[in-house]
C-alpha cells in the first residue's frame, strides 16, 4: 500500500516539474507554433490510475499555456507495465512537439533483460 502511495507522490512531484519547466521555458519561437494542432499526452498506464490522473490534469489546463492554444487529449496505451507505452514514444510518435509520455522513471531506467524494449533511455529522441 506504502509502495503504491509512494509512486503516486513520484508520479505528482514528476507532472509538478514537467508543468514548472514548461513554464520556465521562455518566449517560444514564431515555428513553435501549435495553432491547429493537437497534443498528445501518452500515459503508458489503463486509465483510472494515478498516472492516468497526472495525464489528464495537465492536459485540462497545458493547452492554454502553449502558442497557438492547441487541443491537448491523453491517450491511454497500457501494456507490459507501461513497455508498450514507451515503445511507441520512441519508435512511432511524431517528433514535432505534439507527443509528450507519461512513462515510469522505472521503465526507462531500467530496461536491462526486457526482450521487448526498443529503445535506448540514454539517447534522447
Amino acid at each position: 500500500m506504502h509502495a503504491r502511495r509512494d509512486g503516486a507522490k513520484r508520479a505528482c512531484l514528476t507532472c509538478v516539474l514537467v508543468v514548472a519547466s514548461l513554464m520556465l521555458a521562455g518566449h517560444p519561437r514564431a515555428q513553435d507554433d501549435f495553432r491547429g494542432k493537437t497534443i498528445t499526452i501518452v500515459a503508458s498506464f489503463e486509465a483510472g490510475g494515478p498516472y492516468d490522473f497526472y495525464s489528464r490534469l495537465i492536459a485540462r489546463h497545458l493547452g492554454a499555456h502553449l502558442p497557438g492554444a492547441p487541443a491537448v487529449i491523453v491517450q491511454n496505451m497500457p501494456g507490459a507495465g507501461g513497455l508498450r507505452g514507451a515503445n511507441y514514444l520512441y519508435n512511432v510518435a511524431a517528433r514535432d512537439g505534439t507527443a509528450l509520455g507519461v512513462v515510469s522513471q522505472r521503465r526507462l531506467a531500467d530496461r536491462r533483460g526486457r526482450t521487448g524494449a526498443r529503445y535506448y533511455a540514454r539517447h534522447p529522441v
